[in-house]
């Protein structure tokens, strides 16, 4: 085994690892549930009450005493930090397929960086589209989905999602979280549609900007596009959809901040992703042996789906 001992942190790989992510716009995790940097492995999530809410009594009479209200504070929830790691070889044969060393082992650092964002956007996905992880949800059935283009009504259940969320918590929801098939069958439904009577076919874009327009407080639609291989290994390729037949509402909190509510945050250990590269000039008699230069990549977080209330889930939005 190569002695990790001996690694090193290579600061322009670990450029390559975290400009991979920035610049995938597949992947929309980044997005919908926020990093937040920790120095903790694990630490509790508090919750502060409504009482701010209450209507009180302040008036005070002359001489009077002021009115003494609660301040509560409760814990909501945990994050416990988990290791994330892969690493691969890169052999002289690597390298001899390539005009430059460096390239070989961006190539790696890419690959080994798009498999953890894969299982971070499946995570992920798999809870927000999970009805009994999302208690506010709806799953539609029959003529209610929106492949049915006579009888169902997109607009009237995403509105009922966005009233749920402000009812539930006073949010108003800023995000819509589209799978592509969804949004392929929302772009030519009559509802949508009608909101261009003057165009003869209607665009992604244009579909973002009229939801922008029915429902003035949603400034981001995330289109989730990631697929991961479901085949066994050495088994023929079969791509699966990572987001596939839902839609989500939901209040995102882009900048995380003390005391703010979110459908997710993403609890980070300090920064992003980083590599770790081992030469196979280091010493290390097993490198030398396999004639292999290891490269690793690394990331510590946790997802915590922090306030449910702060998402609503349509399941099965089309057929």
């Amino acid at each position: 085994m190569a002695n990790l001992s001996q690694t090193s942190t290579n600061r322009p790989l670990t450029n390559v690892s975290l400009s991979y992510g920035n610049d995938t716009t597949d992947f929309i995790a980044p997005f919908i549930s926020p990093a937040v940097p920790v120095i903790l492995e694990s630490a509790d999530i508090y919750s502060y009450g409504t009482d701010n809410l209450r209507i009180t009594n302040s008036i005070r009479s002359k001489g009077g005493k002021s009115t003494g209200v609660d301040w509560a504070v409760s814990k909501a929830s945990h994050y416990q930090l988990e290791d994330h790691a892969i690493h691969t070889y890169l052999t002289r044969k690597d390298y001899e397929n390539v005009e430059k060393p460096i390239e070989a082992q961006r190539d790696a650092t890419e690959m080994l960086t798009e498999s953890l964002l894969v299982a971070k956007e499946f995570s992920l996905a798999s809870s927000m589209q999970d009805t009994s992880v999302m208690t506010n949800n709806v799953t539609l059935t029959g003529t209610d989905q929106w492949s049915d283009y006579t009888n169902s009504d997109p607009i009237s259940d995403i509105t009922t999602g966005l009233e749920a969320i402000y009812d539930a918590t006073g949010k108003a929801a800023n995000t819509l979280i589209i799978p592509r098939d969804t949004l392929m069958v929302l772009l030519y439904h009559p509802k949508i549609k009608d909101l261009f009577p003057w165009a003869t076919q209607i665009t992604a874009g244009m579909l973002k900007d009229g939801i922008g327009k029915i429902f003035p407080d949603i400034t981001s639609v995330q289109v989730g596009m990631a697929q991961y291989n479901s085949a066994n290994k050495g088994a023929d390729l079969s791509l699966t959809r990572i987001w596939t037949k839902t839609l989500i509402v939901a209040f995102v909190e882009k900048k995380p901040k003390l005391k703010s509510r979110s459908l997710s945050y993403t609890y980070q250990y300090k920064t992003a992703r980083k590599v770790d590269f081992l030469g196979m000039n280091s010493g290390d008699k097993d490198l030398l042996d396999r004639k292999s230069d290891f490269i690793r990549v690394e990331d510590q977080y946790d997802q915590v789906l922090v306030d449910v209330n702060c998402g609503y889930l349509i399941k099965n939005a089309i057929s």
